[in-house]
């Protein structure tokens, strides 16, 4: 990634839906201009601390995105977010104070929600079974 794709990124702001904060993508997309204008490079190998692999930016893995759905069955957000979160930094090879485990994978539960807006409960199921392949492989 280059400063210019940084700086030249842009967001589409959501309505009737959880967002993140305007300022705090702005403040972070400027620490990371920083951080790569001062020669600090994003694909430099992790360090061993906190569980973290090195990394074969070949295999880099992307994080999903889910479709939020209303008024049927749906995974809590936050919860699943947090989950992921971890999965990809773990299968990334990234520092992570708790790596996943693939017996994390397989008993992890979220919190159903109906009355608010969640995640697609069978598009998570199916990044599960993705990510315990990922780690199965590593």
């Amino acid at each position: 990634m280059t400063v210019d794709e940084i700086r030249n990124v842009a967001f589409r702001p959501v309505r009737f839906r959880e967002g993140y904060a305007i300022e705090d993508v702005d403040d972070f997309l400027d620490l990371a201009v920083q951080s790569l204008s001062r020669g600090q490079v994003a694909d430099q190998p992790a360090d061993r601390r906190n569980g973290a692999r090195p990394v074969d930016s070949r295999r880099q893995q992307d994080a999903p995105r889910f479709t939020p759905v209303k008024f049927r069955e749906g995974y809590d957000m936050a919860e699943v977010d947090d989950f992921v979160d971890r999965v990809m930094a773990t299968v990334n090879g990234l520092p992570v104070e708790r790596p996943v485990t693939t017996r994390e994978i397989r008993t992890v539960q979220f919190s159903p929600v109906r009355m608010r807006e969640g995640y697609d409960v069978m598009e998570v199921d199916l990044f599960l079974e993705t990510a315990e392949g990922w780690l199965d492989g590593a």
